[in-house]
């Protein structure tokens, strides 16, 4: 296994150590100072100085954000991440109506163009599963190094978000519970569309990366239809994590250090029938699931939320336990990190 990030592509979550997460995470908690500079804030010196490092170290760097499905937060902290560490960032409107994809390009030409621009690293979403492999083998055939991120791909994987949510995680427990999270059992409960969404995934995958199995229980909580997918739950087997399957959230609230809400990926149930009042009333924040909830718990989403089906509704906002957040936002830290790894090390 790699122990730097430099000149690598980040593909899925299973590339990482815990010796190399160690590593990113201290360079997002530098890079929330670094960001601190940047707005103007009180910061030490010794933080002034990393700054203008690393923008002298990104100037020629370029970085694209080629995403082939619309995004919020992935694409504006990667382009926000990118322009505050000073590299220059080649933005593409959205790839399936703006750019020669509609004419029939092949993700082989369109990475094959963009190595003979000199691009150093292409950030991509895409809707199709494997699509950020492809794009990785057309770049290494092209003879360039050129790292591919991963930043979704449709029901596969979401390495960045997993990341971000690790973060996340392990800044709640050291900084607000004051715990060693290597030591400690974690519960967490997935809750919602587990059969297509990818950041569920790339979290149970990235969590064992990071945490003793016998240190980790998984709760999956979905209707049948939507249950997580076999390939995840072998890996689960494979590794001695304890895991269980469940219809209602409330049944499992009260175990659970992490809610780790999502929404229903109506864009790629493919004629699957859903029960959505089954949804609302059994996988969402409810009041009767707040009164069950630890006291030190925390609950996430990789957001967008939707409010049809009320996974988070808006009036839990203001519970303490509330973190999507702050979630949301260290992903620029997260991400900012990512790339000053991946193109300086």
């Amino acid at each position: 296994m790699k122990k730097t990030l430099k000149g690598q592509s980040i593909l899925e979550a299973q590339q990482f150590s815990r010796e190399i997460l160690d590593d990113l995470f201290s360079e997002a908690d530098k890079m929330q100072g670094v960001c601190k500079f940047l707005d103007g804030g009180d910061v030490p010196e010794e933080a002034m100085h990393e700054c203008g490092d690393i923008k002298a170290g990104m100037a020629e760097k370029k970085i694209a954000l080629l995403f082939y499905e619309p995004s919020t937060r992935t694409w504006s902290s990667f382009y926000v991440a990118a322009e505050n560490l000073g590299a220059r960032v080649m933005a593409i409107p959205p790839a399936r109506q703006f750019s020669s994809v509609v004419k029939g390009e092949t993700v082989k030409d369109t990475i094959a163009m963009f190595c003979g621009y000199g691009i150093d690293a292409i950030v991509m979403r895409s809707d199709k599963e494997g699509m950020a492999k492809e794009a990785d083998e057309a770049a290494h055939s092209n003879g360039r190094q050129v790292s591919i991120i991963n930043a979704g791909d449709g029901k596969g994987q979401h390495p960045t978000q997993a990341l971000l949510d690790l973060y996340t995680i392990k800044r709640f427990f050291e900084n607000e519970l004051r715990k060693d999270i290597h030591k400690e059992k974690i519960s967490i409960a997935y809750v919602g569309d587990l059969a297509n969404g990818r950041t569920v995934r790339s979290l149970a995958y990235l969590l064992n990366k990071y945490q003793d199995s016998e240190k980790l229980e998984f709760f999956f909580v979905s209707p049948s239809v939507l249950k997580m997918r076999d390939d995840i739950k072998e890996y689960l087997e494979k590794k001695g994590v304890k895991f269980s399957e469940h219809e209602k959230l409330i049944d499992v609230a009260n175990k659970a250090d992490v809610c780790y809400m999502t929404r229903v990926q109506k864009e790629r149930l493919e004629g699957i029938q859903v029960d959505y009042d089954f949804i609302r009333s059994n996988c969402s924040i409810t009041k009767e699931v707040v009164k069950k909830l630890k006291k030190e718990a925390i609950v996430m989403h990789p957001l967008p939320r939707d409010p049809t089906f009320g996974e988070i509704p808006e009036w839990f906002d203001s519970d303490p336990r509330a973190k999507y957040i702050q979630q949301a936002e260290n992903g620029l830290y997260v991400r900012m990190a990512l790339l000053k790894k991946v193109l300086l090390g």
